[in-house]
């Protein structure tokens, strides 16, 4: 009997072993034959511990690197939201002082003072909310809470009896320690068209959307090219557009005397005229208008808790408001005309400029014979936000502003020592 080889009876019964494809199977079953060929197992690879080791190194400096970056990144995004922010403050702090300094010593085509009459039974100085005789008023801090002139001039809750409104007055203990204060004056907002001028107790105004419609009890001014006069508005009626109103007599500072005087000791003699041919007709009409800068501290602290200082106002006879946070220090110098040259010793960086000698000065320094013609005004501001540099300080910045005053003359001005 012929042997058959077995091996040959199971490559034909599966198939030809093709070279160029492995086969995975592990098992081969040759049906009948009780045959079974096996594949030995895939050896699988690990790591030896100086891989592991490198390969740990290699991800945990990654790792720092990446904390680097987003730490970095974090941090200058801290900065630039914080410089933004003081940059916005710079902004709101021009946008005040612009509309506040622009009005400073207005008082329509009137180029004098001493022309207006009042008609409130408080003299001009006991008047520190409507004090038209200084337009232009600073304080100058000399440290640990000392102002030369003395501040008691000012509109404080101290000083009740010379607040129209008692309770809207400035805390003194509020006011930074080491910030000057700044004082401006002038009318402001018109408070209508003049359709009667005033005779016989009354006058009418035409009031419209632009205008500032009075009440009883604001204090007006009445201006035209000669003369003012200053008085208590009591009296009013309103008829559509139409508004009447009368200056009645009262009790206390800002209550209508039977008479105003002037500056130059004047009495009225038709109405609130002092000359017997009254106002003109192109006269205009207006509130009255005493705007406070002062530095005091926030209501708010920083994010962090810390405490802040703030740029405060107090407008008129209004409670004072916090303007900007943040701000930290305000030094205002005064540019004068037509004062000593400048060789003057008090005098801080002098200029000369087209008509005559500007030389800045400390309010309490000014010359007797000159003209407040500008404002030198540096702030320091710190972030609200809390970020700190390098050293652990608050992000802070300087930056000044200067303005011009247009409406100051040399007749305007009266420095209080």
């Amino acid at each position: 009997m012929r042997h058959v080889p077995t091996q040959g009876l199971v490559s034909r019964a599966l198939g030809r072993w093709d070279a160029g494809h492995t086969v995975r199977a592990a098992t081969f079953r040759a049906s009948g034959f009780g045959i079974t060929k096996h594949r030995p197992p895939e050896r699988s690879g690990g790591f030896s511990l100086v891989e592991l080791l490198i390969s740990l190194s290699l991800g945990l400096l990654v790792i720092a690197a990446l904390g680097q970056v987003f730490s970095s990144t974090i941090r200058t995004h801290g900065r630039t939201l914080a410089t933004a922010n003081l940059h916005e403050s710079m902004r709101l702090i021009d946008a005040f002082l612009s509309r506040a300094t622009a009005r400073a010593g207005y008082m329509g085509c009137l180029g004098n003072h001493t022309s207006i009459a009042n008609f409130l039974r408080g003299a001009w100085q006991d008047l520190p909310e409507y004090d038209l005789s200084r337009p232009v008023e600073g304080y100058e801090n000399v440290g640990s809470g000392r102002f030369r002139p003395n501040i008691e001039s000012l509109p404080l809750t101290s000083n009740r009896h010379r607040l129209h409104k008692p309770n809207n007055g400035i805390r003194e203990n509020i006011l930074a320690p080491e910030a000057d204060i700044l004082v401006l004056r002038g009318m402001g907002d018109a408070a209508g068209h003049i359709r009667q001028l005033p005779r016989d107790g009354s006058f009418l105004i035409e009031v419209g959307e632009q205008h500032l419609e009075p009440n009883n009890g604001d204090i007006l001014m009445i201006a035209d090219c000669d003369q003012g006069a200053l008085f208590n508005t009591t009296n009013r009626r309103r008829s559509g557009a139409m508004v009447s109103l009368s200056w009645g007599e009262g009790s206390g500072s800002f209550a209508n005397g039977p008479v105003g005087t002037s500056g130059l000791g004047a009495e009225t003699s038709v109405g609130l005229s002092l000359s017997p041919e009254g106002f003109a007709a192109s006269s205009i009409l207006a509130h009255v208008r005493t705007t406070v800068f002062f530095i005091g501290l926030s209501q708010f602290p920083d994010v962090r808790g810390n405490t802040l200082y703030s740029l405060w106002w107090k407008e008129g006879s209004s409670r004072p408001s916090e303007l900007v946070r943040g701000v930290r220090d305000m030094q205002v110098l005064y540019g004068v005309k037509y004062g000593p040259r400048a060789t003057d010793e008090s005098s801080v960086a002098p200029l000369i400029v087209e008509g005559g000698v500007v030389g800045y000065y400390q309010w309490d320094r000014i010359p007797v014979d000159a003209t407040v013609a500008s404002i030198w005004i540096s702030f320091v501001l710190q972030s609200v936000y809390g970020f700190v540099d390098e050293e652990n300080y608050a992000l802070a910045r300087s930056f000044s502003l200067t303005y011009a005053l247009q409406n100051m003359r040399p007749s305007v001005l009266e420095v209080s020592r």
